[in-house]
């Protein structure tokens, strides 16, 4: 977006200063309004290389604002996730399925000590 001089003077400095730190002004929290607004013009127009730092705690970033890299990063981690999910739900039915194998196996044994001690008694 290109922002004109007439709507950023419209813009609290809360909001200037947001706008600064995400298209690279530097130090964005220690200019005065029209000082922020003649580096935000100078920043968008290229007079003026945009200033970007990895220090402080990391922006929260909508999609619009990630890089590349880190929205493959992101993509990825996704991916991991839902496998992760998958494997997990795989095993609570293979879980399942084996409960109820082991039921079934614990009735047949159980009708066959009844057989067996029916068999016992006719023998006596």
């Amino acid at each position: 977006m290109t922002y004109t001089i007439e709507f950023l003077n419209d813009l609290p400095i809360y909001s200037l200063r947001t706008i600064g730190q995400l298209i690279g002004v530097r130090v964005p929290t220690k200019l005065k309004k029209a000082e922020l607004i003649q580096e935000i013009i100078k920043v968008q127009e290229g007079a003026v290389e945009p200033f970007f730092t990895n220090r402080g705690r990391p922006k929260k970033a909508s999609i619009e604002n990630l890089s590349e890299e880190a929205l493959e990063k992101r993509l990825l981690l996704e991916q991991e996730k839902q496998k992760t999910e998958e494997q997990e739900r795989e095993r609570k039915l293979e879980k399942q399925r084996l409960e109820k194998i082991e039921e079934k196996i614990d009735l047949v044994l159980k009708d066959l000590k009844l057989l067996l001690l029916s068999l016992y008694r006719s023998v006596k």
